[in-house]
C-alpha cells in the first residue's frame, strides 16, 4: 500500500480499489500501517520531513489543478489525473458533468481545505518558504471556487466539477475550507 504523511497529519494518500481502478486522496487523520517510524530515534523527524516532502509534490505537481484546486481523486498507478477511461463507464456520475470531472472534484473542497490547512500549520511550525508558497495556491484554489460559487450567491461553495460551477455542495466541504482558511489566515499577507 502506498502511503504518504503529509505534515501533522491532515491528508492521507492511499491506493484505494474502486472498480479495479487504485486511485485516491483520501481525508484521514494519521492512519498508516505501512509507514515504520521510531518515535524514539533520532532520525524519526528527517523521516516524517522527506514523507511530507514527497506528499507535497504529489500534490502541487500531480493533484493540484491549472486553477490550484486540489483535485480529490487522482490515479496513482499512473501518477497522473484521472480521465474518463480511468473510470467504469456504469459508475454513478450527474448530467452535464463528465465521469472523470465528477469523481475528480467531487472532494475537491476538502482536499484543498485540508492541503492549506496543513501548509499552513507546516509553516507556522517551520517557517520554510516552500510550505508557505503551498499554502498560497492552495488559499488560490479556495478563492477560485468561491467566486464560481458567486454565480449562485455570495458565501456560495460550490463542489467545482471540472472547474465548472455547480449547485452541488456539502457541509463537509465548509467545515475543511473554513478550517484551511483559518490557519492561514494566521500567517497570510494582509492583501491576501
Amino acid at each position: 500500500m502506498l502511503d504518504f504523511l503529509v505534515q501533522c497529519g491532515f491528508i492521507r494518500i492511499s491506493n484505494h480499489n474502486f472498480y479495479n481502478h487504485q486511485f485516491s486522496i483520501r481525508r484521514g487523520i494519521i492512519a498508516n500501517n505501512s509507514l515504520e517510524i521510531d518515535c524514539k530515534s533520532e532520525h524519526t523527524g528527517s523521516k516524517l520531513l522527506g514523507r511530507s516532502e514527497e506528499f507535497s509534490k504529489i500534490v502541487t505537481d500531480i493533484a493540484m489543478d491549472e486553477e490550484n484546486i486540489v483535485r480529490g481523486e487522482i490515479n496513482l498507478d499512473e501518477m497522473r489525473p484521472l480521465v474518463d477511461s480511468d473510470i467504469p463507464s456504469d459508475a454513478f456520475c450527474p448530467k452535464n458533468v463528465t465521469i472523470s470531472g465528477f469523481y475528480s472534484y467531487e472532494d475537491a473542497g476538502i482536499s484543498t481545505g485540508m492541503y492549506l490547512a496543513s501548509q499552513a500549520v507546516r509553516y507556522k511550525v517551520t517557517e520554510e518558504a516552500g510550505a508557505m508558497d503551498n499554502a498560497a495556491r492552495a488559499f488560490d484554489g479556495v478563492r477560485f471556487t468561491y467566486n464560481l460559487g458567486k454565480q449562485e450567491s455570495e458565501g456560495f461553495y460550490p463542489k467545482p466539477y471540472g472547474q465548472e460551477f455547480s449547485h452541488q455542495i456539502s457541509r463537509d466541504q465548509y467545515l475543511f475550507v473554513m478550517s484551511g482558511m483559518k490557519e492561514y489566515y494566521d500567517i497570510a499577507d494582509e492583501p491576501t
